[in-house]
C-alpha cells in the first residue's frame, strides 16, 4: 500500500516537472521571438554619444512641461520606467539612493510610460521624491530609441547622452554609476 503511494506521488512530481520544462522551452522560445522582433523593427538603441531632443512631458498634476536638457548647467539622470515592470520596482532603491547622495549635482527626473492614475499611485505607494513625468507622445521610447524598461541614462547640459543602463542595475553596474557619479563631482 505505501508503494502505491510513493508511486502515485512521484508520478505527479514528474508530470510537475515535464510541465515545468514545457513552460521554460514557450518562455525561451518567446523571448527569442520578441528578440528577433525588436532587431527586425530597425530601430536602434540610444547610444553614448547620441544627441538627446528636449522631452515634451506632463507633469503628475497634469500640466504640460518641457525637459530641456541645456536649460541647466548639470548633467541629467534620467530614469525611464513602468509601473507594471517587476525590473523597474526592482530598481527603485537603487534609484532613490542615486539621487538621495548626487541631487545636489544632478539634476534627476524620471519618466513612466504607464498611465497617469497607475504612476500617481505608484510614486505615492513607494515614497518617490524625485521629479516624475509622464511622456506626451506615446510613441516615447521609440522616438528616443529607448529599448525598454528600466533605462537609466545620464545626459549632460549639451543634450549629450554620455551612459546608458538598459534593465536592472545589478551590483557592478551600481559600482560602476556611483563611481562614475562621484568622479565628475
Amino acid at each position: 500500500m505505501k508503494l502505491g503511494k510513493i508511486n502515485w506521488y512521484q508520478l505527479f512530481l514528474y508530470g510537475a516537472l515535464v510541465l515545468l520544462a514545457v513552460q521554460v522551452l514557450v518562455l525561451v522560445r518567446e523571448n527569442k521571438q520578441l528578440k528577433e522582433m525588436v532587431m527586425a523593427s530597425g530601430v536602434e538603441q540610444v547610444k553614448a554619444g547620441s544627441e538627446f531632443a528636449n522631452i515634451d512631458v506632463t507633469t503628475l498634476a497634469g500640466d504640460p512641461a518641457q525637459i530641456d536638457f541645456r536649460s541647466d548647467s548639470r548633467s541629467t539622470i534620467l530614469f525611464v520606467f513602468s509601473t507594471n515592470c517587476k525590473y523597474c520596482s526592482e530598481n527603485l532603491p537603487n534609484w532613490q539612493s542615486i539621487y538621495e547622495r548626487h541631487k545636489d549635482t544632478y539634476r534627476f527626473v524620471a519618466i513612466s510610460d504607464s498611465p497617469p492614475g497607475d504612476t500617481q499611485k505608484y510614486v505615492f505607494d513607494n515614497n518617490l521624491t524625485y521629479p516624475v513625468y509622464l511622456p506626451q507622445d506615446s510613441n516615447f521610447r521609440k522616438e528616443y530609441q529607448l529599448a525598454g524598461v528600466p533605462e537609466t541614462l545620464i545626459i549632460n547640459s549639451d543634450g549629450i547622452v554620455e551612459n546608458v543602463w538598459l534593465g536592472l542595475l545589478q551590483e557592478d553596474a551600481m559600482n560602476d554609476l556611483q563611481v562614475l557619479l562621484a568622479s565628475t563631482n
